[in-house]
Parts: C-alpha cells; sequence; structure tokens
C-alpha cells in the first residue's frame, strides 16, 4: 500500500511541473508575439 501511495506523489508531482511549464511556455509566447 505504501507504493501505492507514493506512485500518487510522484504522478502529482509530475503533473504540477508540467502545469508549471506549460504556463511558463504560454507567457513567453505571449510575450515573443
Amino acid at each position: 500500500m505504501a507504493s501505492q501511495q507514493y506512485l500518487l506523489k510522484l504522478i502529482s508531482r509530475v503533473h504540477h511541473i508540467s502545469y508549471l511549464s506549460i504556463t511558463c511556455i504560454s507567457l513567453v509566447r505571449v510575450h515573443i508575439e
């Protein structure tokens, strides 16, 4: 059960990082245009 909780934490962390990167890319695109 501990491994399952670790997986959930890892997935949520990766999702958060990808969301941040998408937001940064969007901001950069707006500045370029």
